[in-house]
């Protein structure tokens, strides 16, 4: 939670043409997974691949996420290739 600490009272100021606010009024809280060195990731289950629902709300919500830089990609295509050959 960011609202009361240090972090929270720290000034973001995310454009020129838009005026500096507190870290604590923009967000509710930071999520610290650790350093990227101590990350894993888990492979989708291949069941789900086949439940048409959850793919679409998947589809959806990677749809609003850009690749990473350098990345031709895009989260969505990564897990519409996973589920053509998800016992790769």
């Amino acid at each position: 939670m960011l609202r009361g600490t240090v972090l929270g009272a720290a000034i973001w100021d995310p454009r020129p043409q838009r005026r500096a606010v507190h870290l604590e009024d923009q967000f509710d809280a930071v999520l610290y997974l650790g350093p990227p060195s101590s990350m894993t990731a888990s492979k989708l289950d291949p069941k789900l691949c086949s439940d048409r629902a959850y793919i679409e709300m998947r589809l959806q919500r990677l749809a609003l996420i850009p690749p990473p830089p350098g990345v031709a990609v895009t989260p969505a295509e990564q897990l519409k290739e996973y589920c053509a050959h998800p016992e790769q």
